[in-house]
């Protein structure tokens, strides 16, 4: 029997902080880091997208845009906040 690996997307926020991803990968999922979002046909191969925002981004609108993308589907996202980010 064959079990698939999860694949996580990590978008980073262009810092050497590596904890996240080697955390990740000692759970057991496959984790493929980049900073920027790859083309639609690289992020569907991905069961899930863990963004590190950068500050100024709108999460909102990065979060419209990643799910309209082609194939997106039911895709986990999670965005991951520097500590003094507002609520709303």
């Amino acid at each position: 029997m064959t079990v698939n690996q999860c694949s996580i997307l990590y978008v980073h926020d262009g810092t050497v902080d590596k904890t996240p991803v080697e955390a990740l990968k000692s759970l057991g999922f496959a984790v493929h880091a980049t900073e920027d979002l790859p083309p639609d046909e690289a992020l569907a191969s991905h069961q899930a997208l863990v963004v590190r925002a950068r500050p100024g981004w709108s999460l909102p609108m990065l979060a419209a845009r990643l799910r309209a993308k082609a194939r997106f589907g039911r895709r986990v996202l999670i965005a991951l906040v520097p500590d003094d980010t507002p609520d709303r």
